[in-house]
């Protein structure tokens, strides 16, 4: 006889041929299964002692086959000793694997069905766990915490290393500390009113030991929105039919909030400010001015940006906060910086931000009520140019906000007057050129210059003129004035 299995292609199963004459055994599809089946079947075979099959070995036969459990009814008007004689005997025909039991009863059907259906369910849970994450089917039991912090787990596997993500995140996390934790079950309509009120109410931020600002509000509303909806989709929990309404409460600004919106009519730049800000600006800081005017980018357009896209004699982008195409003529002082300055650039959002910060202290520490706007304001100040010089439709072709009418359809159907654009970025270019210095390649900062130089005249220290200037020794020694030759 073959130790090994063949594999009938057939019927998709193990197959071996036992016994005289030669019957053959499908076995299944499983490789160990089928040769324990096979190995059983061989010595159900060679116990029995029967010279051939008959129809009583090839019901055993079968059952082994099959996988079943071998049962011996007992027979009518058969005595309880000569049935347990019996079952002795056939226990001795029987291979030991295979195990002998006695006519089954209902409680043996209904413990053998119960057990088969948990089975089913371990089986589905798994799968439904793998497909959809832990948690899935535990909506009664699970906590609003543990809910949120699932979610947020969630987010980040789907997309690593995103920074809006952890933005965003950061928002949730802030949000979860002002909510008391429940079952998630326990999650109805007056619970979301007061979570979201909790979130107006404007609470202390530990970081700042303030109020958090109007913004961050509405990013903890647009975060927790997002939750409901996740939660809804992935647990056994139900959110309210007039859930919205709920989560519709008014943010109030404060008194000093509203003080500074009144303020915000005039922070936007002038071009004399503009002026001063390139003049205190080293050369690739002068780049990015270029960048926020030219183009109206800010942070996530100029890191999207590529040093070729700089060479032609116009841009095109499709701005990604909008998905709406954009473009500008380039200006002759952007090709020239990019050459050389465009590589000294930052990568990451946060580093422009971080590099814009340093040229507002550097410039404020010589003019104190100059403006502390941050690098978006290049944005909002240049479309404010641009607005003035031509209208307003020119000022969202500018910043790439797309339909600048009340016709929805217009877009469908006109073109857009990238001519009318290119006309009023000259004449902004135009009254941009006298602030700018004449070689841009060169770092000028007057004031501070002037005052090193005055120092030295007078005759301070070095120590003395380096800690009046906030300036490093190599600063102070550069500008020293030289001394008058006689001819």
């Amino acid at each position: 006889m073959k130790q090994t299995l063949a594999f009938a292609k057939n019927r998709n199963q193990f197959k071996c041929d036992i016994g005289n004459p030669a019957k053959r055994m499908y076995l299944g599809s499983d490789a160990a299964t089928a040769q324990a089946r096979k190995l059983q079947l061989v010595e159900l075979w060679k116990r029995s002692g029967e010279p051939t099959w008959t129809p009583e070995l090839l019901e055993r036969a079968e059952t082994i086959r099959k996988g079943e459990t071998i049962r011996l009814p007992q027979k009518p008007r058969e005595g309880d000793d000569a049935y347990h004689a019996r079952l002795e005997q056939e226990a001795k025909r029987l291979p030991p694997t295979v195990p002998v039991q006695t006519t089954a009863t209902i409680e043996d059907y209904h413990k053998a069905t119960i057990f088969q259906l948990q089975q089913q369910v371990k089986d589905l849970t798994a799968i439904i766990y793998e497909k959809l994450g832990a948690g899935t089917l535990a909506g009664p039991k699970i906590s609003l915490h543990e809910a949120i912090d699932e979610f947020m787990l969630r987010r980040i596997k789907a997309q690593p290393g995103v920074e809006s993500v952890r933005t965003e995140n950061n928002a949730l996390k802030f949000a979860r500390v002002h909510v008391p934790d429940c079952q998630l079950t326990a999650l109805s309509w007056t619970e979301l009113n007061d979570w979201f009120k909790a979130i107006a109410a404007r609470p202390i931020s530990k970081k700042f030991n303030t109020p958090i600002r109007k913004n961050s509000v509405k990013n903890c509303f647009k975060m927790m929105r997002q939750f409901i909806r996740w939660a809804n989709k992935h647990y056994s929990w139900k959110r309210p039919e007039d859930w919205m309404e709920a989560t519709l409460v008014r943010v109030r600004r404060t008194r000093t909030e509203r003080r500074e919106a009144a303020e915000q009519i005039d922070r936007f730049w002038t071009v004399e400010e503009i002026g001063v800000l390139w003049k205190y600006a080293i050369p690739s800081e002068r780049m990015l001015i270029l960048l926020g005017l030219n183009f109206g980018f800010t942070q996530a357009e100029i890191t999207d940006l590529e040093k070729d896209d700089l060479f032609n004699g116009v841009l095109r982008r499709l701005r990604g906060k909008s998905e709406v195409a954009g473009r500008w003529m380039i200006w002759q002082e952007t090709k020239a910086l990019a050459a050389t300055q465009f590589d000294g650039i930052p990568k990451r959002r946060q580093h422009i931000a971080n590099k814009w910060n340093r040229l507002i202290l550097r410039v404020r520490r010589d003019l104190p009520t100059f403006k502390n706007l941050s690098f978006k304001w290049l944005r909002k100040s240049g479309s404010s140019a641009i607005r003035r010089i031509a209208n307003g439709e020119t000022a969202s072709l500018y910043i790439s906000h797309g339909s600048a009418t009340d016709d929805d359809l217009l877009e469908d159907y006109a073109s857009k007057d990238w001519a009318k654009l290119d006309v009023a970025l000259d004449k902004f270019r135009t009254e941009l050129l006298p602030h700018f210095a004449i070689d841009s390649s060169k770092y000028v900062n007057t004031p501070k210059i002037e005052r090193i130089k005055a120092d030295w005249i007078a005759g301070k220290a070095i120590h003395r003129i380096m800690s009046d200037n906030h300036a490093s020794r190599a600063t102070v020694y550069r500008h020293k004035p030289q001394p008058i030759q006689k001819i």
